[in-house]
């Protein structure tokens, strides 16, 4: 009666008995064992009695009338007699059943199966790896050495297959002509082109600008505020500007200064031609 009545109750909450078991924290063993009343299966009276009560009250139901049946029960004989054992009754060795824990053995000898082989195979590739990585790091340290000694030995090669030019051995009396035959001419002193300008701009705001270098390059480009550019001409640049009020124009390291206003289109040559010679007047 006492196994129809937890298993009736348990039916109306629409609670399964796996879920009975996560809630009550009791096995599920042992609750198949309260609902097909197997109390041999549960070690001692004790145990019966609380496993009843906590089956209740996990349904919200009053395990007194539980406890009542089972008492009614027990007393009437019907359909077992409860045994009241000493100490000996809780033994685990008698109340657990020994295959969850071999079970539990096999699976974790099979883990155990499955990683060593799969942690030999990844260490072996990893040391693989490590290994040709080695091997083509010292080959081409070795193929460049080889490179270096090569172009060592080519030069001095080359050095010593160098022909110098042949001293010129002058007599007492070549000389002597030279001297009196042609007076001596030094070569005349390079002259090294250092009309150099450069011209640095930094926008302030958007600007177009178009600049052309010794009448022979140009360029055209946008600048974007804070932008900076600059170039170096021999003679002169002719620069065009499609803002010149958010420009910042450097000539030869002095600073252009003008009065423009934002969105001025300027056209300047740097340097500026020097003004005509004034034709004097007629007298």
């Amino acid at each position: 009666m006492i196994g129809e009545y937890l298993t009736g109750r348990r039916n109306e909450a629409g609670v399964s008995i796996e879920e009975l078991s996560k809630r009550t924290r009791i096995r599920l063993y042992y609750l198949k064992a309260l609902e097909k009343e197997e109390f041999h299966k549960i070690p001692g009276e004790t145990y019966i009695k609380g496993h009843i009560q906590t089956y209740l009250k996990a349904l919200d139901v009053d395990p007194s009338e539980g406890l009542r049946i089972y008492h009614d029960e027990c007393n009437q004989g019907t359909k077992h007699t409860p045994v009241i054992t000493k100490t000996s009754d809780f033994n685990p060795v008698k109340t657990a059943p020994a295959e969850p824990v071999k079970s539990y053995k096999y699976v974790f000898a099979a883990i155990i199966l499955i990683a060593c082989p799969l942690i030999y195979f990844l260490y072996s590739h990893k040391v693989e790896r490590l290994h040709l990585k080695t091997n083509m790091i010292n080959k081409a340290q070795t193929n460049i050495k080889g490179f270096i000694d090569n172009v060592n030995s080519a030069n001095q090669d080359n050095t010593s297959k160098a022909v110098q030019p042949p001293v010129p051995q002058t007599t007492e009396d070549n000389s002597v002509q030279l001297t009196q035959g042609q007076p001596s001419v030094s070569p005349p002193p390079v002259t090294a082109n250092t009309a150099r300008h450069t011209l640095s701009l930094k926008a302030s705001d958007l600007t177009w600008l178009s600049v052309k270098i010794d009448g022979t390059e140009t360029k055209q480009m946008f600048l974007k505020p804070m932008e900076t550019v600059e170039w170096v001409a021999g003679n002169n640049f002719i620069l065009k500007l499609g803002n010149a009020g958010g420009v910042k124009i450097v000539f030869d390291g002095k600073e252009v200064e003008g009065s423009w206003q934002k969105g001025s289109v300027v056209t300047l040559e740097l340097p500026p031609k020097p003004p005509p010679p004034e034709t004097p007047a007629p007298e």
